[in-house]
């Protein structure tokens, strides 16, 4: 372990709070916030081959569009508990999690040939296009429920728009 006092004389937590100022996650800012320096050698050789796998994919290609994402976790872990309703406003965030995660996916796959520390990290990411589908074909744009959600909700809309109209 390295002395506090050297870490001060770095600035070793000031670097830490500048790089996760470019975090687009909660989690990935606590993730950065909560390093500490690596003394195994073999450790730092192979993080800094990633290091490099990872700029050089950036500068060869486009990377995919990554907004910023709350932390969800919580909301995740709600999911899986029978009889918990989630409002939509957090499926939503779920479903741009998951198109975020199946976009990084598809370009750590795409690029493995030439980053193979790097691809090891794509099946630690969600990927399920069905997923997303069932979420759009219920959920709108601005967190409405669809009226061809289901036949009920169609049938209970055309009832209210006809009482409405009478």
């Amino acid at each position: 372990m390295i002395d506090n006092s050297v870490l001060e004389k770095l600035e070793y937590h000031k670097v830490l709070n500048n790089v996760a100022n470019y975090a687009v996650t909660e989690n990935g800012k606590k993730y950065v916030l909560e390093l500490s320096p690596l003394i195994d050698k073999n450790k730092i050789i192979s993080e800094g081959q990633t290091v490099s796998e990872a700029k050089e994919i950036l500068i060869r290609n486009i990377p995919p569009q990554i907004d910023y994402i709350p932390d969800l976790n919580e909301s995740i872990s709600q999911s899986r508990i029978d009889g918990t309703v989630l409002n939509s406003k957090k499926i939503l965030e779920i479903l741009k999690l998951a198109k975020v995660s199946r976009s990084l996916y598809q370009f750590l796959k795409s690029n493995s040939n030439s980053s193979p520390n790097l691809s090891g990290y794509q099946n630690s990411l969600f990927n399920d296009k069905v997923f997303e589908h069932h979420i759009e074909k219920v959920i709108d744009e601005s967190g409405e429920i669809k009226e061809k959600a289901s036949q009920k909700i169609f049938d209970i809309r055309k009832q209210i728009r006809e009482k409405q109209s009478s």
